[in-house]
Order: structure tokens, then sequence, then C-alpha cells
């Protein structure tokens, strides 16, 4: 896999080899941040662009948050920072200016030529009690680029791609031939998992380091032995130095199961040799029986009682609007009309809270970028985990006895040994609403949104609650109302320590709607709804403490016999044949413990 900057570079019409490069392009939001400290703050941005040899920097654009900074400079240093970098003294270049609250431009008073190698350019300011967030970062899941470093809070320089996840949008003025005819780097090839002896596709992402729009490339890739050429009509622009385009290249099919490294060549641009660089990128097919598909577990801990958490009602809300068929949710609440339990399945500090997988708490809005609906990227990552095994479930309500009849299915995508994997069974229900003070959502928003502290940060989708402090009438969807085990607790036995790739593995388990009610408030019963009623099923590793997968199924009703459960219950299970592992004849109804029915195995309770 290959990574290239993310820049932008605005061509004059009148110097062709003058570009604005960074990793801002003008349409990233910018959040306000700050470690609400009176202190000197010290940031600079990692540069290592081979284009960029040769040619000289004129001027530097910094946007700052505030007017009343004081000390302020900006600074080039070559190599690596030191722990003196920044210090107001540059080797190189340290240039003081007055702060302005917006974008400011500090023209150099001689050009800086750009070497080989790492170089590095920041600004100092020192902010007063009352700057409590005077920088403008931009989100970021670009690590070792922006390093931070402050007289009280940082005291070594710190990288901020990992917190907040953000990157300094400072920008360089350049002069120099920096801008070809026609040159494409190749940023990413993403990894590719495919069924031995089938084709299959892979994403590719390319950038546009040339003055000419990209209309077409030609290409190789090589995988396995084998060697394929292409041509693909791609549109990349050109207004920008570093536009990227992407688009799917086949990957042909490979008869044997492992793992093998394919190369994805671009040849030529526009009809001529491609002068771009990286030309090529690597990565990954991984060549399985069984392809498996990652779904995320996000569990969000919430409350009407808690002003802070209506960003996480709006996260889950568009989530489920974006990716109504991936996205998978379970919101616990907390001292309010939905609640079931406060013996969660992960410790939680405060509320809102939210966990991928039980491993990887992150914010159900922001997420890890710590921006507008982050949270999108942040999920996509984590579908990219690579899960040891494939999840489904059905789920059937009857309506004569209220019994809720959940099945679950695991296929193992690889070997597996020694290893100590539970299941747990989640009920959610959606479109749950109510009157009282239990059900009043209580909303902090209206009030910090007024002077503009959260209106990038939390943008999208927030609008109706940056006009009231509460609302009565919210319909809450994902809402946890039933779990198999207290506390995040599983159930053992159902997938075996030693498994082999394509072992298939079953369990069911029944809930009684009438107990699926609230411990809060008035104990009201919490389904309101029974064609509104969701079952997930997920597969935790006891030994690293991590969701592996999960699957989610809309419950169906006794009418709707699509899912098979009723008939499977009538007659799969009682009607075949089972036997123990022991290989003795038992009765379905009554035997407890694993039953084999062919290659198909269930853990009857």
């Amino acid at each position: 896999m290959v990574a290239a900057l993310l820049c932008v570079a605005t061509i004059s019409a009148n110097d062709a080899e003058t570009v604005t490069w960074g990793y801002y392009n003008g349409s990233q939001n910018l959040g306000a941040w700050g470690t609400s400290k009176a202190e000197t703050y010290y940031v600079g941005m990692k540069i290592n662009d081979a284009s960029l040899v040769g040619s000289k920097i004129t001027s530097i654009k910094i946007p700052l948050n505030s007017s009343t900074l004081s000390s302020c400079a900006v600074w080039i240093v070559r190599g690596e920072l030191q722990s003196n970098s920044g210090q107001g003294i540059s080797d190189d270049v340290n240039v003081l200016f007055g702060a302005t609250n917006g974008w400011n431009e500090i023209t150099l008073p001689e050009p800086y030529t750009i070497g080989e190698g790492d170089f590095y350019v920041g600004v100092t300011f020192t902010a007063s009690a009352t700057d409590f967030s005077p920088m403008l970062l931009m989100p970021s899941d670009l690590l070792e680029t922006t390093y931070i470093k402050t007289a009280r809070t940082y005291r070594k320089w710190t990288d901020l791609g990992n917190a907040p996840g953000a990157c300094l949008p400072l920008q360089i003025i350049v002069h120099g031939n920096v801008v070809k005819n026609n040159a494409v780097s190749v940023v990413n090839v993403d990894r590719v998992f495919a069924k031995h002896g089938e084709a299959s596709k892979a994403k590719v992402t390319v950038a546009n380091n040339g003055s000419n729009e990209v209309t077409n490339i030609d290409w190789t890739y090589s995988v396995a032995g084998k060697t394929v050429e292409g041509h693909t009509d791609v549109i990349v622009s050109a207004d920008f130095y570093g536009a990227q385009g992407s688009f799917n290249i086949d990957v042909p099919a490979i008869e044997e199961n492992g793992e093998y490294e394919g190369t994805f060549t671009v040849t030529k641009v526009n009809g001529v040799t491609n002068i771009g660089s990286p030309a090529s990128g690597t990565h990954t097919v991984k060549v399985m029986n069984v392809v498996p598909t990652k779904r995320p577990l996000m569990e969000e801990f919430t409350g009407a009682w808690c002003g802070f958490c209506p960003s996480g009602y709006i996260g889950m809300k568009l989530m489920n609007e974006r990716h109504p068929d991936e996205f998978i949710c379970a919101s616990y609440h907390n001292g309010d009309g939905m609640q079931i339990t406060e013996n969660y399945p992960v410790s939680v500090g405060g509320f809102p809270e939210a966990y991928f997988d039980r491993n990887h708490m992150t914010d159900a809005y922001r997420g890890d970028t710590k921006r507008d609906m982050g949270i999108d990227d942040t999920w996509s990552l984590e579908c990219k985990e690579i899960p040891p095994l494939n999840v489904d479930v059905k789920a059937n309500l009857s309506s004569d006895n209220g019994v809720l009849t959940v099945l679950s299915d695991f296929v193992l995508c690889q070997d597996i040994s020694d290893a100590n994997y539970g299941i747990g069974y989640i009920i959610t229900a959606d479109g749950l609403h109510g009157t009282g003070s239990n059900w009043l959502q209580h909303n902090y928003y209206s009030k910090d949104y007024q002077n503009g502290a959260y209106s990038e940060m939390y943008k999208e989708g927030m609008d109706m609650f940056n006009y009231g402090a509460e609302y009565q009438f919210l319909v809450y969807d994902d809402v946890v109302i039933a779990t198999s085990g207290k506390g995040g607790a599983t159930i053992s036995g159902v997938i075996p320590a030693d498994c082999k790739e394509a072992d298939e593995y079953h369990h069911s388990m029944t809930f009684n709607i009438a107990d699926m009610n609230s411990n809060y408030g008035k104990k009201e019963n919490l389904v309101q709804d029974n064609t509104r009623l969701n079952a997930i099923v997920y597969v935790y590793d006891n030994k690293t403490h991590h969701v592996l997968n999960c699957a989610k199924h809309r419950v169906t009703l006794d009418a709707d016999s699509s899912t098979g459960i009723k008939s499977m219950r009538n007659a799969e299970i009682r009607n075949q044949d089972y036997f123990n592992l022991a290989g003795q004849r038992v009765s379905a109804d009554n035997y407890k413990g694993i039953i084999v029915n062919g290659t198909k195995k269930y853990l009857k309770k």
C-alpha cells in the first residue's frame, strides 16, 4: 500500500510555476482547538515531497482563531524537530507577524529554497488566559504530519494526528518547476479478499500532479505471476495540485489460497508517458475459501438528562440513513425512561460515550477525527478490519405467546486454535417515544452554538438542537431493551477453541417480550411496536476483550415466513435426526448441549 500527501495547489494564470501547497484544499471544516491555558504554542507541519525540491517558498499562510495572540512567528526547520525547535529562533527562517482572526499570510524576506529530505514549517504564538481555542485545525487521520509543543500542557513534541486527530491547515506558496503537464501518482490500492478461483476487484486512488486534467490512463497490474494491461477513462481535475480520483480494476482469479502481493502501475496519462511519482502502488490479495464481511458493533451510552448527548442522537440517525444495511448500533440509555441496566458491557466513564467492538472508545458524532460527522470515517476504518468468521442472524416473534426466537450462524473464514470465543445477543427497538420528565431530552448545544464554538464540529444535522434547550417528543432508535447476559456476559461453547476454515456453527435463543421493561421511573414495557424490533448477535474474544464480528436482523412476525425460523423449529428441529458429539441419536426437544445434523451444529440450552 502506498500513501501520498494530500495537497492542493492553485495555479496562477500568469505564472504556471506558482502553487499553494498544503493539506487544506478549501473544502474541509476547520475546528477551533486549544489547551484552554495561558501558554506559548509551537506547532510544526512536516513536509517531504520530492516534487518540491529546488522550488522556493515565498510566503506562508496560517489560520488562527484569535487576534489577541502575541509573539507570533512563522518558522522553517530542516531535518528533525529538536527540543529547542520553534522556540522563537530557527536556524533557517523565523519571521514575526501580528495575528489576525482568520487567515494570516506572511511573506518571507527572502525566498526559502527547498532541499531534499524532511523539513518543518510552523507557527509560534503566546495565548492569554481568555484564548481557550486559539488554533484552527482541520480533521485528518494522517499521522506524523503535525506536531505540537506548549510551555505547560505538551512538554514534548506530540503528534496531533493521534489526538485530537487533526492536522494544521497551513499552506506554503511555492515558486518553481513543480507543475508538470501529465503526471499521475498512485495514492493507494485497497487490500482485496477474494474467493479462490474467482475474479475480484480492487479500488485504486490516484492523484493528479500535473497541470492538465486527467481524462484517461493506461496501466498494468501484476499478481501471482499474472500481468494484465488496462485503459481507464477517469476524470481528475487539474484545479488542485494533488486532486484525487478513484476507480476499480479487475483482479484475476487465483486458484490457490494464500496471500499475494499485487502491483498497479500507471504507464500513460492522456496518451503520453506518465512522469508522476510514485507511479506504482502495491497491495495484498488474500485468497480464501470463505470471504469475511466485517460489521463493527457500535455501542452508545446516552441519557435524556445529558445535555451533550444530542450529538450522538444525530450521529446515529445519520449513520443509519447513510448505511442502512451495514451500520449496527446498540444504544444503552441511562437515567431515563429507556434504561434497562446500569451494568454495561464496558467501563463507562461519563455520558455521552461510545465504543466500537468494546475496545475502541470514540465519539458518536465526531468519531476519532473530531469533526462534523467524523464518526462515518471512523466506522469505515473499523469495517476494514479482518474478522476470523462471518456472522448471520434471523429473528422471529411469535404472536401467540410473545416469544422472540433468534437463530445465529457462524462460518469460519480461517483456521483458529486455542481460541476462547463467546457469543451474545442484543435486542433493540426503534421508534421509542414517551412523555414526562424521564423522556425529556436536555440540550446544551443551543447555548454553545450561539458563540460559534461548535459551529464546525457539530454542523451537519444539528440544526434542530441549535434553537432549543429541551425536547419532549424525540423518537429514539437502536435502544437496547434486552441482552442475553448481564454486563456483556457471553455464552460459551458455541464455537470451539479449535476450528477449521469453512466450519459452521449454529445457536438459538429465546426472549420474552413481557420481560423487556425499563427499570427506571415508571418501568414501562419498551416494546411499543413489535414490527420495529431488531436482533443483534456478536462474537466476542474473551482473550482480547474485543468483539470480532456481528450481524443484525429486523425481527419478523409469524405471518412473515421469510426467515424460515418457525418452519425450522417445527420441521427441522423436531422431525429430523440429531446426534450428540459421541454419535448417539438424541431428541432435539429434550437434549441440552451440542447436537449435530449433517454438517450443522446447534447448541441447545
